[in-house]
């Protein structure tokens, strides 16, 4: 301290001394004390997603659940069915093939490029391109021809055939940051996503999704760092939650539901908009080939039983492709009576009346799932028919269905119409629009085909009603019910809401 300095301390009033100290010891206290904690939000799901942060592999859970941290699409379907602006602000159509799209502006991506109709023209021109064929987001809009750029916040996109509800099909469009995606490269981009979303990625581990908040997003997150932690068995993802380890469990069952909330965490509950059901794979000869013998497993199966005992109430019994929430869900259609007797007498007629044996492939990770499909194996049973169950990962069941590649009689797909919430979704995947369909009713295809294509809204409902009666009465898979889904919360989480497979991870807080 210099000579001046110390002949201005000594001058200072006994008062004036005093407030010196407090600043002093105030300002010590600053340096010393540790930054505010960062907070981590931390959510158990049963897979992290197969294809890493590819934004174009695939529209199913789980990999949505993790994905939506990352992207956005340019609509969104809410949970009535309606579709609502997201990184388009409104849309109009402009003829047969055209829709002209407003983009949201002051948007952009996490490594600072703009979003804008550059943006939507790289992923339009990738998706219509050769390279993108076994993209999950190339058969959810198989339509997509070309798009043009009108200014530097509108695009017109142009469909190959006539779409009338097209915006319920670009809550699928997810849009990437196009010099990233040029640069990096398909491949390389999974791993380093460039996107809108609420966070950033940091670090792809075996279990684990590391992120961290990107503060600058349309959306930017309540919470410092995400991390989404795969935790195959339920048990674990309970039990991580009752002690601490994460904030929100997913994929669970009543049962757990009940244990969260005795711990003093939270439940939740609501329904999918999927139907669950065990598909039988026709993509080649084989026994159930034969519309009586598919009907006569519809019948053996007691729904009442597994919807009341095993969900405990929470879901409906499913008796057509498609829930009640679904733009074009037919309410005429009547349930399968559960008739051993009658399912019998079909099995006999089919010239099986000792029955037979099939192998049936699942993933499992829904809500007491495992108790559901034995409990269909005991039911078929009573009508001499065995159903092998086999386990798979995750990953490697999805790969191979998206695939084609079928290893068994009958896969435990599920029967989605998110995000779209229109039943036409799930004939993408289950009919003959599907790139290695497992069930294709050539005669019955120019229905669906031209349920795609209508514009009266009247006569659009009703082509859907008759591919729902039309279904029903082939049934090519075992209905089951309208899927509910659990989760549960820690003590002082609020704002997690998944809506089609999408979470909100900008809306959720946690606890200091």
């Amino acid at each position: 301290m210099s000579s001046f300095d110390l002949l201005c301390v000594r001058s200072l009033t006994r008062r004036g001394y005093g407030m010196l100290q407090v600043v002093l010891v105030a300002a010590v206290a600053m340096i010393s004390s540790p930054a505010a904690a960062e907070k981590v939000l931390r959510i158990g799901v049963n897979a992290l997603p197969p294809f890493l942060g590819n934004p174009f592999a695939t529209t199913a859970t789980p990999s949505i659940t993790t994905l939506s941290a990352f992207f956005d699409q340019l609509t969104r379907v809410d949970r009535t069915g309606v579709v609502v602006p997201w990184l388009a602000t409104r849309w109009e159509n402009i003829d047969p093939y055209t829709w002209r799209f407003h983009l949201r502006k002051n948007v952009i991506f996490s490594n600072g490029a703009p979003f804008n109709a550059s943006a939507v023209i790289n992923t339009v021109n990738y998706l219509t391109s050769p390279e993108s064929l076994t993209q999950g987001t190339r058969r959810e809009l198989p339509f997509l021809k070309s798009v043009r750029r009108i200014d530097d916040y509108t695009v017109d996109i142009i469909t190959s055939e006539q779409v009338p509800f097209f915006p319920r099909y670009t809550s699928s469009l997810v849009i990437a940051e196009p010099t990233a995606w040029r640069e990096l490269g398909a491949e390389e981009y999974a791993r380093q996503p460039v996107s809108t979303g609420p966070f950033r990625l940091d670090e792809w581990l075996p279990t684990k999704a590391k992120m961290t908040a990107f503060r600058e997003s349309w959306r930017s997150p309540q919470v410092d760092r995400l991390e989404v932690i795969a935790l195959v068995q339920i048990s674990s993802r309970v039990q991580a939650l009752q002690s601490g380890n994460i904030h929100i469990s997913t994929n669970l069952g009543p049962d757990d539901i009940q244990a969260v909330e005795a711990s003093g965490g939270t439940g939740m509950s609501w329904v999918a908009a999927a139907v669950q059901g065990i598909s039988f794979v026709l993509d080649k000869p084989n026994i159930f080939d034969d519309v009586r013998i598919r009907r006569a497993l519809n019948m053996a199966v007691n729904r009442d039983l597994i919807t009341q005992a095993l969900l405990d109430g929470t879901a409906v019994p499913a008796h057509q492709p498609a829930p009640r929430v679904a733009f074009g869900y037919n309410p005429s259609v009547l349930p399968y009576p559960y008739d051993l007797e009658a399912a019998e007498a079909l099995l006999a007629e089919a010239g099986y009346p000792d029955g037979f044996s099939f192998t049936m492939e699942t993933s499992l990770g829904a809500a007491n799932i495992a108790a559901i499909y034995q409990q269909v194996a005991a039911d078929l049973k009573r009508i001499g028919v065995e159903m092998i169950i086999r386990v798979r990962p995750v990953a490697p069941f999805l790969a191979d269905n998206l695939n084609g590649f079928y290893k068994s009689d009958a896969v435990t797909w599920r029967w989605p119409v998110w995000p779209t919430v229109d039943v036409l979704r799930s004939m993408l995947i289950h009919s003959c629009r599907q790139r290695v369909p497992w069930y294709c009713d050539r005669e019955f295809q120019p229905v669906i085909d031209a349920a795609f294509r209508e514009w009266d809204s009247d006569k659009a409902l009703e082509l859907r009603h008759q591919i729902m009666q039309q279904y029903h009465d082939q049934a090519p898979a075992i209905f089951l019910y309208e899927e509910p889904l659990f989760a549960g919360l820690a003590p002082g989480v609020a704002g997690f809401e998944d809506i089609h497979g999408f979470v909100s991870y900008d809306q959720i807080t946690i606890g200091d």
